[in-house]
């Protein structure tokens, strides 16, 4: 491992996702492998891969510790692995297509480190065709259970700060304090994909620790499509994570709102084709019910922020779709409108 500058950084283990990632490991682990950090290691989660994942990075990258999962039951069990089992006390969980710059772990390390209330620093998630194109950053919760993405497609942030602190960031890249995350709990295992960073984020915010953006890294990312699965996770794990995460008051006040937001959704699922995948997860979320309170237990034993500070209301993260489609842009800011307004008439009863 190259030597840096930096000597004072402490030891940091590298955790790479992987689930049939053979396409993507070499990129990943050759920049890895190129960081100008002086002191880390790194591991490789295996999912249960099919393809020649496990048996290219024996082959190719022999300082790389390999651990595979019995089964694919969804990114959440490797990266639970990671933080239990991860040698120091800061990890870098990272996906397999995530492509780290040079400077990124060190940039990450220096503000953690530095912010004695925050567990987790993300860096920008940048496309790796254009890197002006942001695809995650700062990203907060609206109230009805969506995301709201500064500057999305764009360069960076609105503001003007280097280091942002944000309700909820993306898992792609993510430096974990363990010893302080840990503490609030691990992701949740009942969330295959979709909503599990955002689930994982959250409740360390609400638990009174900061996620931290620090928009002088990078990851670089290729863009990529949503399958017909991908929506039906999404769906369900949006309404586990507000059945979860919410306090009963904000479910009962939010709940116009929540009916409002569904049916301006619902006209998307059927243009999509996704009418059977959207059956399936609310059929899915409501079997899981048991689990989801008990899992809510627990986050409340440690919740220590009101949900007004947690939530907010805002424009929506719009897909190229919808920006293209003029009379789906008028949809969206009239939904927008709408529960922007509801949003001012509940928030100070939450």
């Amino acid at each position: 491992m190259q030597a840096s500058k930096i000597s004072q950084f402490p030891s940091v283990t590298i955790g790479v996702i992987n689930y049939n990632g053979s396409k993507y490991l070499e990129k990943t682990l050759a920049a890895i492998f190129k960081i100008d950090y002086p002191d880390y290691d790194v591991m490789l989660i295996d999912n249960a891969s099919t393809d020649e994942s496990v048996e290219y990075v024996r082959k190719h990258f022999k300082d790389v510790s390999v651990h595979e999962m019995a089964d694919n039951r969804g990114p959440n069990i490797a990266r639970n692995f990671a933080l239990k089992n991860a040698e120091n006390r800061y990890l870098l969980l990272l996906d397999n297509d995530a492509i780290v710059t040079k400077e990124c772990l060190s940039n990450l390390i220096g503000v953690l480190t530095e912010s004695p209330d925050a567990a987790t620093c993300s860096p920008l998630i940048v496309d790796s065709e254009n890197e002006q194109k942001v695809q995650y950053g700062v990203t907060h919760i609206h109230f009805v259970g969506a995301a709201l993405i500064e500057n999305l497609n764009g360069s960076g942030s609105t503001t003007d700060e280097r280091v942002s602190v944000a309700t909820t960031i993306n898992g792609t890249a993510l430096l974990v304090d363990r010893d302080r995350a840990n503490k609030v709990g691990l992701f949740d295992e009942q969330m295959f994909f979709g909503w599990t960073d955002g689930d994982y984020s959250f409740r360390l915010t609400g638990a009174g620790y900061k996620c931290l953006v620090d928009k002088k890294s990078k990851v670089l990312h290729p863009a990529s499509v949503r399958s017909k699965k991908v929506v039906l996770h999404q769906v369900k794990n949006r309404w586990v994570f507000i059945l979860k995460n919410y306090s009963w008051k904000t479910i009962i006040l939010s709940f116009p709102a929540l009916v409002f937001y569904e049916i301006a959704f619902f006209p998307f699922v059927i243009i999509k084709g996704n009418l059977k995948e959207y059956f399936m997860a609310i059929t899915t979320m409501i079997r899981e019910l048991p689990k989801t309170f008990e899992k809510r237990k627990e986050f409340f034993e440690r919740k220590k922020l009101p949900d007004k500070r947690l939530l907010r209301s805002g424009n929506f993260t719009n897909s190229q779709s919808i920006i293209k489609n003029k009379y789906l842009r008028v949809g969206t800011v009239l939904v927008n409108t709408i529960l922007d307004k509801y949003w001012i008439l509940i928030k100070r009863f939450i």
